[in-house]
């Protein structure tokens, strides 16, 4: 139980993300406490030898103008500030996923889509040291939806204001009872959405398999 483990640990499970409507990173860790991805962007924090750039833990506010080629930002950037510093990697699985490319100063993090989310895992403090990724601050871990051995089909709509709509497929289910000596089971997740924004020339265009 988490009560029994002492160290700051935080289950964002997959009743949660369908019960506030979250659909991606962002939006799964709006509730959680001293997280912050929507208002700051992370700054380059790197020279090309790989060595600490100044200003490395500071940052830069990411409403910036949408002709602007912000180096960190777009859609392969999920950086997370957690205790007030820059995680610019994620883990799943207890893999790290993504992070920062130090000759290139880019950070790389993927799409996090809720599609294929079962619950994420919000380490806070210097424990998260524990996952290898050495980070004092925290960490966050994803765990993606495991193949079921029963057939399960799920199809979602979604429609709101500033022009949102997306659609979701999840389907999973047995292939073989006997595949070398165990169960070997499928599963296919596809999220579709649109959506603008309440600002102008702002908005978003996703496909995510």
């Amino acid at each position: 139980a988490i009560k029994d483990i002492p160290m700051s640990i935080e289950v964002i499970n997959a009743e949660f993300l369908t019960d506030i409507g979250a659909t991606n990173f962002e939006e799964s860790l709006a509730y959680s406490s001293g997280v912050f991805l929507d208002d700051f962007s992370a700054s380059t924090g790197v020279t090309k030898d790989g060595s600490n750039a100044p200003g490395a833990n500071e940052f830069s506010s990411a409403e910036r103008s949408p002709s602007s080629r912000g180096g960190t930002g777009g859609r392969f950037a999920n950086v997370t500030i957690i205790r007030g510093f820059n995680v610019p990697f994620q883990n799943r699985d207890g893999f790290r996923y993504g992070g920062l490319i130090a000759q290139y100063g880019t950070i790389l993090g993927g799409i996090i889509d809720t599609v294929n989310v079962e619950r994420m895992e919000v380490v806070r403090g210097p424990n998260s040291l524990l996952y290898g990724v050495g980070v004092l601050s925290g960490i966050v871990n994803v765990i993606p939806k495991r193949p079921l051995s029963a057939p399960v089909q799920e199809v979602t709509f979604g429609f709101g204001n500033h022009g949102y709509s997306r659609g979701t497929l999840d389907v999973t289910g047995p292939i073989s009872d006997n595949f070398l000596g165990g169960q070997l089971n499928y599963r296919v997740a596809t999220a579709q959405e649109n959506r603008d924004h309440w600002t102008d020339w702002r908005g978003k265009e996703l496909e995510y398999y």
